[in-house]
């Protein structure tokens, strides 16, 4: 059984759109999109800390996707003891064997729901190559956590790698990622 149901109405200036009734409360559904795939259970995040990162050897993490219409959009909110980048790349080359690192548990943010993500999120992976720089920040030194305001779409079927270098020796990192997956509908 759905958890709402679709409502058409007119726009202002022309044209409908569809509007949701959530059929639990039966009330219009006026919360943004994401938040309501929380309340959905189609939302998690894996966390990792690193204390002890070097300069010469960033550290890295893998996401992949898995090749169905449920994509995945993809916040990311770091922090650093001392400043540093944070990037993401799209394909990255892998050495073998493809899928190396050890897993993060993705745990769902609706702590009453059974749901899983179908998205994989790795931390220490291997790569020859990067791949297609798509985002990055700075972290400055012992701020406030900084990640992406606009959450990211990613690809069906496709590996990510996010890269952290460090300004100093012995850096502290603290990483939250957060997935919400929506049907693609187009």
């Amino acid at each position: 059984m759905a958890d709402h149901c679709n409502m058409h109405g007119e726009i202002t200036g022309g044209g409908t759109r569809i509007a949701f009734i959530d059929t639990q409360v039966h009330g219009l559904l006026a919360v943004p999109f994401e938040e309501n795939r929380v309340h959905e259970g189609y939302a998690f995040f894996g966390t990792d800390y690193d204390a002890s990162i070097a300069t010469a050897a960033p550290k890295y993490y893998r996401i992949t996707t898995p090749n169905t219409t449920l994509w995945s959009h993809l916040r990311i909110e770091a922090a650093a003891l001392t400043a540093g980048l944070i990037e993401l790349y799209e394909t990255p080359t892998e050495n073998e064997p493809a899928g190396a690192g050890t897993g993060i548990t993705l745990r769902n943010v609706d702590r009453n729901s059974s749901r899983t993500a179908t998205v994989v999120l790795k931390y220490d992976p291997t790569f020859a190559a990067d791949g297609t720089l798509i985002w990055f920040a700075r972290l400055e030194a012992a701020a406030a956590p900084h990640g992406n305001s606009v959450p990211i779409i990613l690809g069906q079927n496709k590996t990510y790698v996010i890269k952290f270098t460090s300004d100093a020796n012995d850096n502290k990192l603290w990483l939250n990622c957060i997935f919400v997956e929506h049907t693609n509908l187009s």
